[in-house]
C-alpha cells in the first residue's frame, strides 16, 4: 500500500496531479527538479522500469554493456547524470542499502553490479577492461562466470556472486568514466548535430539512448518517434523534440507496472526543454 506521500509523489511524477496555487496541472507544468524529486519517492515504479532496457536487448549479439565505441569527451549535465542514476539505483543512499552486492533485476536481465552494469551483456574481456580500476583480480575472477548469463540462468546463479561488494565510491566513478562516455559517443554517432546542443538537452537524449538504444532509424510503429527525433535534430528543429519524447509514452500507457517509463519520458522532455533555453 502507498502512503499518502508516496501516492502524491507518484501521481505528480506521472503528471496526474500536482497542486500549485490550488489548481491541478500536468507534468509539463512542473519543473525538472520537482519531477525528479517526486519520481525518487516512487521506488516501485523505478524498480519495475529497470527490467525494460531496449538498448541492452539490441546489443545482445555484441555482448557489450555499452556501444563498442571510443569514449566521448563531451560532457552532459549533472542533472542528466542524476536522471540516469535515478532509474538505475535511485540514489547513493538506496544504492548503499540495496545494490552494493550483485542483483538480478528480473526479466531478461543478467547479474548486475554497480550502477546498472549488467554482466549478462558483456564478455569477460569487457568486464575486466571496464572494472580493472575498481575491483580486485579476485573479485573479477569471481564475477567472470556471470558474463553472458541472462534471464532465469542469471537468477539461479545469483547466489554464487554475493561475496562481491561494490561500494558507491567505486560504482559511481566507474559509471561516469567507463560506461556513460560510450553512451554519449553512441548518441552523437547517431545524431551528429546533437553535438551543438546544451549539456542538458544532449543529456536528455543520452538518457533516452541508455534506455531505448540508438534506435533512431529502426522501422515500425514502435520507433516512429525515435525516427522523428533523428529527423528533427538533423534538420535543425530541436524545439520539436520534447513533443516526440512525450508522444512515445503511448507505448507504455495503461500498464501500471511500467509507469516508471512514463515518468522517465516526462523528465527527459522537461530536461531537453530546459536545455533549449541555455
Amino acid at each position: 500500500m502507498y502512503t499518502r506521500r508516496e501516492f502524491l509523489g507518484s501521481a505528480m511524477a506521472m503528471g496526474l496531479i500536482a497542486m500549485t496555487s490550488n489548481r491541478t496541472c500536468r507534468a509539463q507544468d512542473l519543473s525538472f527538479e520537482s519531477l525528479l524529486q517526486a519520481a525518487a519517492q516512487d521506488t516501485d515504479a523505478l524498480d519495475a522500469s529497470r527490467e525494460v532496457r531496449e538498448g541492452l536487448l539490441s546489443q545482445r549479439s555484441s555482448r557489450a554493456i555499452t556501444p563498442n565505441l571510443p569514449a566521448s569527451s563531451r560532457a552532459i549535465s549533472e542533472d542528466a547524470m542524476k536522471l540516469i542514476v535515478l532509474f538505475e539505483v535511485t540514489s547513493q543512499t538506496r544504492y548503499e542499502q540495496q545494490f552494493q552486492r550483485p542483483i538480478w533485476p528480473h526479466g531478461a536481465s543478467g547479474v548486475t553490479i554497480g550502477i546498472g552494469y549488467d554482466a549478462g551483456y558483456v564478455n569477460e574481456s569487457w568486464l575486466r577492461s571496464d572494472w580493472k580500476d575498481y575491483l580486485s583480480e579476485q573479485e573479477l575472477s569471481l564475477l567472470a562466470p556471470a558474463c553472458g548469463l541472462t534471464g532465469e540462468d542469471a537468477r539461479d546463479a545469483l547466489p554464487r556472486f554475493q561475496t562481491v561488494a561494490v561500494p558507491w565510491d567505486n560504482a559511481n566513478p566507474q559509471f561516469r568514466k567507463q560506461v556513460l562516455p560510450r553512451y554519449i559517443a553512441q548518441t552523437l554517432k547517431s545524431l551528429p548535430k546533437a553535438a551543438t546542443l546544451s549539456d542538458d538537452a544532449l543529456g536528455a537524449l543520452v538518457s533516452l539512448v541508455y534506455n531505448r538504444g540508438a534506435s533512431f532509424r529502426k522501422q515500425g510503429d514502435r520507433y516512429k518517434e525515435m525516427r522523428k527525433i533523428h529527423e528533427l535534430i538533423g534538420s535543425g528543429k530541436p524545439e520539436e523534440v520534447p513533443e516526440q519524447i512525450r508522444a512515445m509514452k503511448r507505448l507504455w500507457a495503461g500498464q501500471p507496472k511500467l509507469r516508471g517509463l512514463l515518468i522517465r519520458r516526462d523528465l527527459e522532455a522537461k530536461l531537453f526543454e530546459r536545455g533549449l533555453t541555455a
